[in-house]
C-alpha cells in the first residue's frame, strides 16, 4: 500500500475507534454485549462456553454475573401470556437452567471469582477487530499479510505490509504485526462479518457514512 493511502486509512480507523460503541464499555460489558446481539440459535451456546471460560477469567466471571442480574430483574418473556391468562407463569420463566446451575454453585461457595484473567483486553481487542474489519470493506484490503508478505515484510506495523491489522497497529499503537494479527485471529469469530450489525447504532453509522470529508476518499472506491 503506498504511504497516501496507508495514512488515509490510519486516520480512518482512527475515526473508527474514537465512535464506536465499544469505546467507553469495560470487557465484561463487552462480553455481555457480544452474548445478547447473537442470533438465538447459537446464543445458548455461547453462554454455556462463557460459563466454562469465567472459572479462569475474570472478564468472563464478571459477564456471567452481569447475565445472571439482568436474568433476574427481567425473568418473564414480554408479551408471553394474555392478560387474562390463568396459565403456570414458572413455565414461562426463561432464567437458563446453565445460569441458575452457575448461580447456585456461587452461592454454595463451590464458585468464586478468579484473581485474574487473560482476557481483561477484551474490550480493546475487539474494538481493534472491529476497526479491520470496516477497513476490509472500505479500502478492499486483507485482513492480515498475504504469507509473502509476511515473509518479506518489516516485523512491525507498516505500509508496506498494506494489511488491515498493519494499519489498526499503527493507529492504536501497538508494537509488532504478530500481536495485531494475533488480536484478530482471536476477536474475529466473535463479529458478524456478513452483515457486522453487531455495537452499531445510528450516530456510527452516519459518521462513517460520512468519514470521507474528514480524511479524504480512500484510494479504492467504497463500498455501498
Amino acid at each position: 500500500m503506498d504511504e497516501v493511502t496507508f495514512k488515509k486509512a490510519v486516520n480512518y480507523a482512527k475515526v473508527c475507534m474514537a465512535i464506536s460503541p465499544l469505546r467507553d464499555k469495560s470487557s465484561p460489558e463487552t462480553l455481555v454485549a457480544v452474548v445478547e446481539d447473537l442470533p438465538p440459535d447459537i446464543q445458548h451456546g455461547a453462554l454455556i462456553h462463557l460459563i466454562g471460560r469465567s472459572r479462569h477469567h475474570l472478564a468472563d466471571w464478571d459477564a456471567v454475573r452481569a447475565l445472571a442480574i439482568r436474568s433476574l430483574r427481567d425473568p418473564f418473556a414480554t408479551g408471553v401470556l394474555p392478560g387474562d391468562s390463568h396459565l403456570d407463569n414458572s413455565r414461562y420463566y426463561r432464567f437458563p437452567v446453565e445460569l441458575a446451575d452457575w448461580l447456585a454453585d456461587v452461592l454454595e461457595g463451590e464458585r468464586s471469582r478468579p484473581r485474574k484473567g487473560s482476557d481483561r483486553l477484551y474490550n480493546r481487542d475487539m474494538l481493534m477487530g472491529e476497526a479491520i474489519l470496516e477497513l476490509v470493506r472500505s479500502f478492499g484490503i486483507r485482513p492480515t499479510r498475504s504469507k509473502a508478505k509476511k515473509s518479506a515484510s518489516p516485523v512491525h506495523c507498516c505500509a508496506e505490509g498494506g494489511s488491515a491489522c498493519d494499519v489498526v497497529g499503527v493507529a492504536r499503537d501497538v508494537h509488532g504485526y504478530g500481536n495485531v494479527e494475533r488480536i484478530w485471529r482471536k476477536v474475529s469469530k466473535d463479529l458478524d462479518q456478513e452483515t457486522h450489525t453487531v455495537f452499531r447504532g445510528r450516530f456510527f453509522e452516519f459518521v462513517l457514512a460520512n468519514a470521507d470529508k474528514l480524511i479524504g476518499r480512500p484510494k479504492t472506491e467504497r463500498q455501498a
